[in-house]
């Protein structure tokens, strides 16, 4: 069973194990999940990725590194599209197997002189875009997968809060709210 989390980007099934379409470059390759977007309440498999974007799952980062992604900050490079970076990582898969010259190219791009150049020039920033793209699976976490559950909002902060805003209808949008352990049945507090 998948699970949907909050970021639009990431699934986990209910065994624990991670399944991310940005992740980083491991010696192994991991097998696929889910790609989730929330906003649209929809679930694309390997195949749905490809179909949307023109590249395999483990391109994503570096597509979205050249196209950018207004969403997370980061503008890409001048001059890449969605059509060139998935036709140019169709093939090359990553960056780094993107040759400086474009007569070394083995698809043909309309504007492959001018995409090579901005690559080249900006292939630091690039990087950086990447690396920005991708969702860490190697962070040490101290919680566990149960602990970083959304158990709901916390009313003691969130009303004062919103009283204080004056956006008090805020509180009618929350969907679930936490169990305070005094509220828990058969708890000693209370």
């Amino acid at each position: 069973m998948i699970r949907r989390e909050r970021d639009r980007d990431a699934c986990q099934n209910q065994s624990g194990a991670r399944k991310f379409v940005r992740r980083n470059a491991r010696p192994e390759p991991e097998p696929f999940g889910k790609c989730c977007n929330r906003r649209r309440e929809t679930l694309r498999d390997e195949a749905g990725v490809l179909a949307k974007f023109g590249v395999n799952p483990q391109s994503i980062p570096d597509y979205l590194a050249v196209v950018g992604d207004s969403a997370d900050g980061y503008p890409g490079l001048a001059r890449w599209g969605a059509k060139s970076a998935a036709a140019v990582l169709a093939h090359y898969e990553h960056l780094e197997a993107i040759p400086d010259n474009p007569a070394e190219w083995a698809v043909a791009v309309r504007g492959a002189a001018a995409l090579a150049e901005t690559l080249r020039n900006g292939r630091d920033e690039v990087i950086l875009y990447r690396t920005l793209a991708r969702l860490r699976t190697d962070a040490p976490l101290a919680e566990s997968i149960p602990d970083l559950e959304w158990r709901g909002a916390d009313r003691e902060v969130l009303e004062p809060l919103c009283n204080e805003l004056g956006a008090t209808g805020l509180l009618e949008r929350v969907h679930q709210w936490a169990v305070v352990e005094s509220e828990r049945p058969g708890s000693s507090q209370g």
